[in-house]
């Protein structure tokens, strides 16, 4: 059932392909091996090499058979038998130096049946290496394109396309997690500047903003497991609307997931009025927690709010998704001041509990990383203090301050949390940035 599943993924992809001259190279790197030869571990007196080497053999043509067919069904080069990735590169690219490009108009009864028609390209000159395309299948191009809904096209075709479409900025961070009374959610939280709003009047002197939401979250074979799309009219009150031509607006707003796996999410949203639209995506993953695994989740930094507390990230109802933006250490953006205090907040699920006291014995250590190196590695330090109310998810709350001498960019924090009596180890790690 697997295999069907990735043929049929294959040809839709080079069908694809072909339809929008597109050439696919691939290249093997798994470097020169030998599928048949035996190894140290094989035993030739308790063992039948020869199966073991046919094996091996049919293992070998598995992993290439993928890499060969998107090739050759779209006219590249199928790459494999080196050591070294730079010549391969370097061949690909030296094909892509010169070409021709022959097209020619089948009969319309070429279209009927999708059946699938074969290509063969010759040349006079034997010298000549040709590359083309294996064929392609009888089927019109309005069969292939996705179905879309036609009120929201604009926004499906930006969702659904592998690059991000930059008319507004997005800035994406999808939330994991599980509650007692819900199950497992995603919360996704993006960021929206202020100069790509369109404001128009509304009552009492305010300002409203009309933004149009499409929410697609599709499982690990690409089927669609939930679906979503609103619009949402934000009123904006005459004294607020500075701070929101200045921060922009952030957005909010828990989906139930039903089952644990691997997601990809996908997000459009089009400003009603000036028609832009901005799209994001991310993949996340939902562990099982009922089958008992240790995890860490739902980790996100944050600023302080108006009195001083960790500004943290809250359920927002349906109708009100979109917010002001306080401050620019909110948990959708995390921008950070030198001398700021950043809080820090995350879920551990299924510690192991010690019978005798209730309470779990773990430790975290928090690790921070700028341009790709460890900038510091604190001490673990135990946590929680006491029983904690809800055994199967322990929330924690931690702070780091931004020194002043603390250099402006791109930083992670990570958080290492083991689990001493279970003896396991679960970590999560989410990006900041700081700046002047």
């Amino acid at each position: 059932m697997r295999g069907a599943f990735v043929k049929d993924a294959l040809r839709d992809l080079t069908e694809k392909a072909a339809r929008s001259s597109v050439v696919i190279n691939t290249v093997d790197t798994k470097g020169v091996t030998i599928s048949g030869m035996l190894e140290a571990r094989d035993d030739p007196g308790k063992n039948d090499t020869t199966a073991i080497a046919d094996a091996r053999i049919k293992g070998e043509n598995e992993l290439n058979e993928g890499l060969a067919y998107i090739a050759g069904a779209t006219g590249g080069s199928f790459i494999h038998g080196n050591n070294f990735l730079a010549p391969a590169i370097l061949k690909v690219l030296d094909k892509q130096t010169s070409y021709y490009l022959v097209g020619y108009e089948p009969d319309s009864e070429t279209f009927t049946g999708k059946r699938f028609h074969n290509i063969a390209v010759k040349t006079t000159r034997p010298e000549l290496l040709v590359s083309s395309r294996d064929g392609f299948f009888g089927q019109i191009e309005a069969d292939s394109r996705p179905v879309l809904k036609s009120a929201d096209s604009p926004l499906y075709q930006a969702m659904d396309s592998p690059l991000q479409d930059t008319g507004m900025e997005i800035g994406l961070t999808v939330l994991h997690g599980n509650s007692a009374s819900g199950g497992d959610f995603i919360r996704p939280l993006f960021h929206i500047k202020g100069e790509d709003i369109t404001f128009s009047d509304d009552r009492d002197g305010g300002k409203k903003v009309v933004l149009d939401v499409v929410r697609v979250t599709l499982d690990e074979k690409g089927r669609l497991a939930d679906e979503f799309n609103r619009t949402y009219t934000t009123h904006i009150p005459k004294e607020a609307v500075d701070l929101a031509r200045q921060n922009g607006l952030d957005f909010s707003g828990d989906m139930l997931i039903k089952r644990p796996g691997v997601y990809s999410f996908r997000i459009a949203v089009r400003d009603e009025i000036s028609k832009r639209l901005g799209s994001a995506g991310d993949y996340f993953e939902i562990d099982d927690i009922k089958k008992g695994k240790f995890a860490v989740g739902g980790l996100i930094t944050t600023g302080v709010d108006t009195t001083g507390l960790p500004a943290l990230s809250k359920p927002r109802p349906i109708e009100s998704a979109f917010s002001l933006v306080p401050d620019l250490s909110v948990p959708s953006i995390r921008k950070y001041k030198r001398g700021s205090q950043l809080f820090y907040t995350y879920t551990v699920y299924n510690a192991k509990i010690d019978p005798a006291s209730g309470s779990p014995n773990m430790t975290r250590q928090v690790r921070l990383f700028h341009n790709g190196k460890i900038m510091s590695s604190g001490s673990e330090t135990p946590f929680p203090d006491g029983v904690p109310s809800d055994t199967l998810r322990i929330n924690d709350l931690g702070s780091i301050r931004i020194t002043d001498q603390v250099e402006a960019g791109e930083y992670a924090l990570q958080i290492v949390v083991r689990d001493k009596l279970a003896k396991k180890v679960a970590s999560q790690w989410i990006d900041f940035e700081v700046v002047d």
